[in-house]
């Protein structure tokens, strides 16, 4: 694995401990344990990561921080420490700290830093490197992407668009299901046909119904007029269903029959009137687990699942994250120069984006409208962001808390990061820790009430 690795520390055993691992994961290792001697070797020679002890006698960690960030700002420098000191944290944060990690520590630790130190690296070095020339990306419909799963998914789309086959589309809330649909459509050759998107879990029953498929005169109270349903309205176009898993058992059923028969009836109709469309569904849940529950039929799945389309979340899609993040940014502040820096980056690079492309537009939204022009720093992230980042939550709203407090806060941050480890097993989070239940509860009510002061 590629990869030069500078490291500071006076404790020469510290040193040996931490070179032996580097070398061990096929990096290249310097060490030195007087840091003025380790800042010229970076003058001269530079390095990917620096790793440096913020105790240490002849120079305070901090100051090797600010000498490497005057050498080279976009430096990725990781500070060790055996003392939980809130302004320390603070204090590196300010200056462009890239993390900081508490001794004692276990060497998985530091190697997963290390681990991904070099992927921020190597994104940043890409993406200044891209802003040099043309972006390399595709645009697929207004889905971008530089993933092979996505693009092949695009190969696919064009494979089974000209068909009026059904099609399943599967994938996490925002991951963009309904690009997807839009691009089967597109392809198809029906684009100049309608494309008619409805969400099945916005109404109720019986509203959908009619929605749905028309109803007559005097069916129901308030059926003045006759109407057609959205499966008439899409004529020979395409019909988007999403969330179908919030359908009803009866209304599955009838869904079912107009996939088997190619026909429908209105709402209060004796009559049945061809359908024409193309029928897209799409769900954010497992459909195969209602089936399970019998929540969902079986047959209606296996009728609708005959081009499955599952869109894999953000999360499984680093090399996309850096792409989506600029075109957004060039999209919703065209006139503005802003780039993070490494600890910025960090942070997006680490939170889990459970709300997947939707989620990321909301926060480039955000961060590009509070944001002048210059550098994107942690403090300037959505507040659900940092909450994620164990660093920034030793200390980043510039307050000096008590010694109790921050140890409190730093506490409950890792409790909570060993809870989704063992997803939210107390029992197995306390034997981890080696205390109870009790004693993580209360741990985690005070880490809540901090965060909300």
């Amino acid at each position: 694995m590629d990869g030069k690795i500078l490291v500071i520390d006076d404790e020469s055993s510290m040193l040996a401990v931490i070179e032996a691992m580097l070398v061990n994961e096929d990096y290249e290792v310097k060490t030195f344990d007087k840091p003025l001697e380790g800042i010229e070797y970076y003058k001269q020679n530079g390095a990917d990561i620096v790793i440096s002890d913020i105790k240490m006698d002849l120079m305070n960690g901090i100051n090797v921080l600010q000498q490497i960030k005057e050498i080279n700002p976009d430096a990725l420098v990781i500070l060790i420490t055996a003392y939980a000191n809130a302004q320390d944290a603070f204090n590196a944060l300010k200056i462009g700290a890239y993390d900081y990690i508490q001794k004692p520590f276990k060497m998985e630790k530091l190697r997963s830093v290390v681990k991904r130190a070099l992927t921020v690296n190597k994104i940043l070095f890409d993406s200044r490197e891209e802003n040099k020339k043309e972006e390399s990306y595709v645009n697929f419909f207004s889905i971008i992407t530089k993933n092979p799963v996505m693009t092949g998914l695009f190969d696919l789309v064009k494979k089974v668009s000209p068909s009026k086959t059904t099609i399943l589309i599967q994938g996490e809330s925002g991951t963009g299901k309904e690009l997807f649909a839009k691009a089967i459509h597109m392809t198809s050759g029906r684009e100049k046909e309608p494309f008619i998107a409805i969400n099945c879990g916005a109404l109720p029953e019986n509203l959908l119904e009619s929605e749905l498929f028309g109803h007559v005169k005097g069916s129901f109270t308030g059926a003045v007029t006759d109407k057609d349903g959205l499966f008439t309205a899409a004529g020979n176009g395409t019909l988007f269903l999403d969330e179908i898993s919030s359908l009803s058992f009866n209304l599955q059923s009838k869904l079912l029959r107009i996939l088997q028969e190619k026909e429908m009836r209105p709402v209060g109709s004796v009559n049945t009137h061809p359908v024409l469309c193309r029928v897209i569904a799409a769900t954010n849940v497992s459909l195969e687990e209602m089936i399970q529950k019998k929540t969902f039929r079986e047959d209606l799945y296996y009728r609708l699942n005959i081009i499955p389309i599952e869109i894999p979340p953000l999360r499984e899609r680093p090399d996309d994250l850096i792409i989506l993040i600029k075109y957004f940014m060039k999209k919703m502040a065209p006139n503005k120069t802003l780039h993070f820096t490494p600890a910025a980056m960090n942070m997006l690079l680490e939170y889990n984006w459970p709300g997947n492309i939707r989620e990321l537009e909301n926060a480039i939204e955000r961060i590009t409208t509070i944001c002048s022009e210059g550098e994107v720093k942690p403090e300037d992230l959505p507040t659900f962001i940092k909450k994620e980042s164990a660093f920034t939550n030793l200390n980043t709203s510039g307050k000096v808390l008590s010694l109790k407090n921050f140890t409190a806060i730093a506490e409950g941050q890792y409790v909570l990061s060993v809870l989704q480890k063992f997803n939210n097993d107390k029992n197995r989070a306390a034997k981890e820790l080696d205390v109870d239940i009790v004693t993580i509860n209360r741990k985690l009510d005070r880490f809540d009430k901090l965060q909300n002061t």
